[in-house]
């Protein structure tokens, strides 16, 4: 017996940027683990996929890795408004407005690839995905499993006790 296995990922270190026509990217590069993202606080200075998961609240920053790892959202905060500044996002009357639009441009992006991926990997096989379970894994994956499987028609998503460690 075999398992068909495909991994599709935009993971959580993938850094937000600006491209030269003035669009929002996100990855191929990676800030990693370490330094990692800003809210981190280990030196990451691009703004990344957790940062924006974080500011838009999908991550607890009082809970990541059982409590051992306090997320600086003041940091990830300030990497994003820059961010949102170099794409000329206006605030607004409500000075976290921009900040907001930005990180969830950046979510949306990153289900975009994931979501590209699965499609792919689907069709060239010859199959429906909603036939399948989603197993989401990675520090963010389970962030954004449900809204690709709904997407999908996907009707069951499995997130393993320790999914960060598992990729």
């Amino acid at each position: 017996p075999t398992i068909d296995i495909a991994e599709v990922g935009a993971g959580g270190g993938s850094i937000a940027w600006m491209d030269g026509g003035g669009a929002l990217q996100v990855g191929p590069r990676s800030a990693g683990a370490d330094p990692g993202p800003v809210c981190y606080a280990k030196g990451g200075s691009a703004p990344t996929v957790t940062d924006a998961n974080l500011l838009l609240g999908y991550l607890n920053p009082q809970t990541l890795v059982g409590g051992d790892l306090a997320l600086d959202r003041n940091g990830a905060e300030t990497a994003l408004a820059q961010l949102a500044a170099n794409l000329g996002i206006e605030a607004g009357d409500n000075d976290g407005q921009a900040v907001t639009d930005t990180a969830y441009g950046i979510h949306l992006i990153a289900n975009a690839r994931m979501m590209r991926a699965l499609s792919a990997v689907s069709s060239e096989r010859g199959l429906d995905p909603a036939r399948f379970a989603m197993l989401a894994f990675g520090g963010n994956g389970a962030v954004h499993a449900c809204g690709l499987a709904e997407s999908l028609g996907i009707l069951r998503v499995v997130v393993p006790p320790a999914a960060g460690l598992f990729s």
